[in-house]
């Protein structure tokens, strides 16, 4: 590999975007803090969902306890993951920064952000401070101090081997050992980046990823019936939005339901109490009591149960001698009736036995 002795003079160009997070550990003054795969989706989605400008202060001022004005030195900015690493680009520097930096009065830069204590990976950024005391270790400058000496740099091949461009300048844009220019470099970036894949990804992980989405691609457009994409989309979304409106509207379906079962149930009971064959106060115990075995819900089953219940039953008071019951006649209750049900034994055969029961009882008093 050729080494270039580049001079870096005078020049303090001010960047406009730069690397706040390498991959993997990034050691500091507090432990080492790790940037990985889950962190790079933590960090943009936190991002994603605050839908608020980042913005650069000086000295963490911003965070100061209690709070202090703390005028910002850039505007805004956006994070941004580069193969593995998390970069501030389009910085938006204000004037008396971009100033202060240019004099080389602030050179370095530290980050304010969120970590999980266990596993000290970055889970969300909240600011980036101009400073000269950093907590990260090896952190590059923002901008090049002024010397006179030479500097060593490595430089990859001229040509990339890709477009076939000449390299004028040195770049670390590379996959493993084939050099590219940034062009190339950052528009394959682009594209693996959208598939899920790494810039580093080989060509067997490449064609297995893009052979499972025209898989998948081929799958959607069978089951939508559709011949482009879009039509495609669209049939899905249109999907998604009729199957909000269909649980809005089983759900309604079943209050109306509901309260179509409990005016049912009340009635056959308000029916009995009415027809004089129960009271008021032995109403509410038979409702309660079959309520009991259905968790408290008004079901079919129960109503099933009532109805059957109230037929055996007669009138508490009544004039004509052939709507008499002898004394017991009426010893099954609407759990009976559910429990027959359930057991597949008729409910004349209970009753039989519980009569059979009462008069053992009483011969024994």
């Amino acid at each position: 590999m050729a080494m270039l002795s580049l001079s870096l003079g005078e020049d303090r160009t001010v960047p406009t975007e730069f690397r706040i997070f390498a991959a993997g550990a990034n050691p500091s003054d507090k432990g080492t803090f790790v940037f990985d795969e889950a962190a790079a989706v933590a960090v943009m989605k936190a991002y994603a969902a605050k839908s608020v400008p980042l913005t650069m202060d000086y000295e963490h001022m911003a965070l100061s306890d209690p709070p202090v004005p703390a005028p910002a030195a850039a505007s805004e900015w956006t994070p941004e993951v580069r193969n593995g690493e998390l970069w501030a680009t389009n910085v938006k520097w204000t004037e008396k920064a971009r100033a202060m930096l240019a004099a080389g009065e602030y050179r370095l830069f530290s980050p304010a952000f969120f970590h999980d204590p266990k596993t000290m990976r970055v889970l969300r950024i909240i600011n980036v401070a101009l400073t000269n005391t950093p907590a990260l270790n090896g952190i590059a400058p923002l901008v090049a101090a002024s010397t006179d000496h030479h500097q060593e740099i490595s430089m990859k091949p001229t040509a990339c081997s890709k477009c076939k461009t000449s390299l004028k300048a040195p770049t670390d844009d590379n996959d493993g050992d084939e050099v590219v220019c940034k062009a190339c470099f950052g528009s394959k970036a682009s594209m693996l980046s959208i598939v899920g894949l790494k810039a580093t990804a080989g060509d067997a992980e490449i064609a297995t990823e893009l052979s499972a989405i025209a898989s998948f691609g081929s799958e959607i457009m069978a089951l939508t019936a559709q011949t482009s994409r879009a039509a495609a989309v669209a049939i899905i979304a249109g999907w998604k939005s009729n199957a909000a409106e269909v649980v809005a509207l089983r759900a309604a379906t079943a209050e109306t339901q509901e309260r179509a079962l409990k005016a049912e149930f009340d009635g056959v009971l308000v029916a009995a109490t009415t027809d004089g064959k129960m009271s008021p106060a032995e109403r509410e115990t038979f409702s309660a009591m079959t309520l009991r075995l259905t968790g408290g819900k008004v079901t079919r089953e129960a109503i099933d149960a009532v109805k059957a219940h109230v037929t055996t039953l007669a009138a508490k008071v009544s004039t004509d001698p052939t709507k008499q019951k002898e004394p017991g006649a009426n010893l099954v209750t609407p759990e009976d009736h559910i429990i027959a049900k359930a057991m597949g034994n008729k409910i004349e055969d209970v009753q039989a036995y519980k009569l059979e029961q009462l008069k053992l009882a009483q011969q024994g008093a």
